[in-house]
């Protein structure tokens, strides 16, 4: 679940650009060098928003497929893209049996 990123921890320094999962399971990155404590946790600390940015939306979740985790795709175009011609690909330079 979490992605290469380390779970919120008190009592540590966390440097400017470090990333944590906050206890809402969101990404945040740290806006300032600083101790760790109960008052700067991400999300519960009274005092979180001085130290920690948003830094992704929440974790994706996942989906299975033939019993395997994968990824949830998201794209950010409804068109397919479709080959091209190999009338189109002569028209435009290619050559007879490289239509890559």
């Amino acid at each position: 679940m979490y992605q290469g990123y380390s779970v919120w921890a008190s009592a540590l320094v966390y440097n400017l650009g470090e990333t944590v999962y906050g206890t809402d399971s969101n990404l945040f990155i740290a806006i300032l060098t600083h101790k760790s404590t109960s008052t700067n946790c991400p999300i519960t600390g009274v005092d979180y928003e001085l130290y920690w940015g948003a830094a992704a939306p929440k974790v994706p979740r996942s989906r299975k497929r033939n019993g395997i985790e994968m990824p949830k795709m998201v794209s950010n175009t409804n068109k397919v893209s479709k080959p091209i011609s190999y009338k189109t690909q002569m028209k435009f330079g290619g050559t007879k049996g490289n239509l890559s």
